[in-house]
């Protein structure tokens, strides 16, 4: 799914969730919502909040850094 949420594909993201990954999965550096909102795919965030994605899990304490100062697509 982290794949899927780096593209913003929305449909790959639903069909994982749908099969039963976790919306929080970790890869151990991110989470699908981390990479959906750092690439600017923000109808995929949105997907993943409204499926149950825990807005503050960073698993990496470096990565809250960069997700925090506004380094994402507006």
């Amino acid at each position: 799914m982290h794949d899927a949420a780096m593209k913003g594909d929305v449909a790959a993201i639903t069909a994982a969730l749908d099969a039963g990954a976790g919306v929080d999965e970790s890869d151990g550096r991110t989470t699908p919502l981390y990479l959906a909102v750092k690439g600017g795919h923000f109808a995929a965030a949105k997907l993943l909040i409204e499926r149950g994605a825990d807005v503050n899990a960073v698993p990496d304490p470096r990565q809250r850094r960069s997700f925090c100062s506004g380094k994402t697509a507006h």
